[in-house]
C-alpha cells in the first residue's frame, strides 16, 4: 500500500544549492520554500522568491528551481485520483485560486505571519502519511490535505488585494474542459456545445473573466503545450503535432510560427543554444 501511496500522494524534503529541474508529471505539486532565496520557473515564467513562500504547479507544468543560496524546501504531490480538486471545488477553492494556470500568479509570498500554521499543517500531513495504515487512514489523510489547501486558498485570496473577482462557473468548467480536450478539440463550437451555451455567450463570459476569447485561449493552450514538449526535447516536431491534434505537421508549424514568430525548429534551436 505504501508503494501505491507514493504514486498518489507524497511529500519530499529538498536541500540543495544547485539548480534542480523536475520532469513534468501528472500530479499537482505544492512547493513550500522554508529557507533560502531562489528563482522558480513554472512553464515559461520565472519568479524570484524568498522563504517563506509557496508555489503551485499544475499537472504537466514544467518546473525548475534556481537557488540564489542554500535552499531548504518541501515538495508535496498528489494525483487527481487521490484528491480531485474539481470535485472538492466548493470546499477548497483550489482549482480557481491555487492551480488556475490561466490568470493567477502561481505562488504565495510574504508569508511570515502565517508560515508557522502552514508548516504545522504540512507536518501533520507528513505524520499521517507515515503512520500505520488503518481502515480510515486515507480518509484522514484527504481531510488533512483539504485543510491544507483551504488554508492556502484563503491566504492567497487575502494577500491578493487587487480585488480580483472569482471566476464564474462557466469559466471554470471551460478551463477544466480545455485541459481535458485540447489535444482532440480545437473548435469554439465544441466547447460551447459541451457547456450548453452559444459560442457568442461563451466568448462574452470568457472576455469578462479572462479578457480573452475562446479561440485565443485554445491557441494559447496549444502553444504552451507545444513549448513544453519542445523544451524537453524528447519528441520530434512531427510527433508533437500529432499529439496536439494536428493531422498535418506543416500546418502545425505554420500555426506555431503565427503565434510565436518562430518556427518550432527555430524555437527548439534557441532553447538548445541557451
Amino acid at each position: 500500500m505504501r508503494i501505491e501511496l507514493q504514486d498518489q500522494f507524497n511529500i519530499e524534503d529538498l536541500h540543495f544549492i544547485d539548480n534542480k529541474k523536475f520532469e513534468k508529471v501528472e500530479m499537482f505539486q505544492v512547493l513550500i520554500l522554508k529557507q533560502g532565496r531562489a528563482e522558480v520557473r513554472v512553464d515559461f515564467d520565472i519568479f524570484e522568491l524568498s522563504a517563506p513562500a509557496v508555489v503551485f504547479i499544475s499537472e504537466y507544468q514544467l518546473f525548475e528551481i534556481i537557488p540564489k543560496n542554500s535552499v531548504h524546501a518541501s515538495l508535496l504531490r498528489f494525483s487527481k485520483e487521490f484528491f480531485c480538486i474539481k470535485l472538492h471545488r466548493k470546499e477548497t477553492f483550489c482549482d480557481a485560486v491555487l492551480f488556475n494556470t490561466s490568470e493567477t500568479l502561481p505562488y504565495l509570498s510574504n508569508l511570515n505571519s502565517s508560515s508557522e500554521s502552514i508548516f504545522n499543517l504540512l507536518n501533520d500531513l507528513r505524520i499521517e502519511m507515515n503512520s500505520d495504515h488503518h481502515s480510515l487512514w486515507q480518509d484522514v489523510l484527504i481531510t488533512k490535505l483539504k485543510l491544507f489547501l483551504l488554508m492556502l486558498s484563503r491566504e492567497k485570496l487575502k494577500i491578493e488585494t487587487n480585488n480580483r473577482k472569482l471566476f464564474t462557473e462557466i469559466t471554470l468548467d471551460f478551463q477544466n474542459l480545455l485541459e481535458k480536450e485540447h489535444t482532440n478539440q480545437h473548435s469554439v463550437q465544441f466547447y460551447a456545445d459541451q457547456l450548453h451555451i452559444s459560442p457568442k455567450r461563451l466568448n462574452e463570459v470568457l472576455k469578462n473573466d479572462l479578457e480573452k476569447t475562446c479561440s485565443e485561449l485554445i491557441k494559447e493552450k496549444l502553444i504552451v503545450e507545444a513549448k513544453r514538449e519542445l523544451y524537453q526535447n524528447k519528441k520530434s516536431i512531427k510527433q508533437i503535432s500529432f499529439d496536439l491534434g494536428f493531422e498535418d505537421p506543416a500546418y502545425f508549424s505554420r500555426f506555431f510560427k503565427k503565434q510565436t514568430n518562430l518556427s518550432p525548429l527555430n524555437y527548439l534551436n534557441i532553447h538548445l543554444a541557451s
